[in-house]
């Protein structure tokens, strides 16, 4: 019977391209595919980076596996406002990445606010998911997409530090509201 052979072999070859915990691809896929649709059929090509927030403090705060649980959102929030033909990837960490062909800035940012509304409706624990995002678009063959990649990269970093006294203050009033629902006054 080699019925658990196929079986390994199936899940092998999935996680070879796969994030373990989230099902998206994963980093090497991502580079393969964006190597292969940097191709002027598909300009503009536009890249999402995103980095979610506060990772290290709900792993700290309330353990890994409601830090799991809040990358598992944040894939989910990315599965349900993104296309059929987006490239979503998990880099490993709290990063994410998308790809996404034939598609402008402007419809970039609003596949960014799509994600940020999904986001806003999802909780780990009594913190709000939220995640950093930057994009940027290759229209033109003579750019490299390194540079692209970079940019986006850059945006996201800007959007984290404008948002970081923010997700602070958030992350303390959720660790005050947790110790208040377990030691009430």
């Amino acid at each position: 019977d080699v019925t658990e052979e196929k079986l390994r072999e199936t899940e092998m070859e999935f996680l070879s391209f796969h994030d373990e915990l989230t099902g998206l691809f994963n980093l090497r896929f991502f580079q393969e595919e964006l190597s292969r649709l940097d191709v002027e059929r598909n300009f503009p090509i536009s890249l999402v980076m995103g980095d979610v927030d506060g990772l290290k403090f709900v792993n700290d705060a309330f353990g890994h596996a409601a830090g799991d649980d809040l990358l598992v959102k944040m894939a989910d929030a990315l599965r349900r406002n993104c296309r059929k033909d987006d490239i979503i990837a998990r880099f490993g960490g709290d990063e994410f990445a998308l790809i996404l062909p034939k598609t402008p800035f402007s419809t970039a940012e609003e596949i960014i606010a799509r994600i940020q509304h999904g986001l806003s409706q999802e909780c780990v624990g009594t913190m709000e998911v939220t995640a950093s995002l930057g994009c940027a678009a290759k229209i033109a063959a003579n750019r490299s997409v390194a540079a692209v990649f970079k940019e986006a990269e850059d945006a996201m970093y800007e959007s984290k530090l404008a948002s970081r006294p923010l997700i602070r203050r958030k992350a303390v009033n959720s660790v005050m509201r947790t110790l208040t629902e377990k030691c009430p006054a």
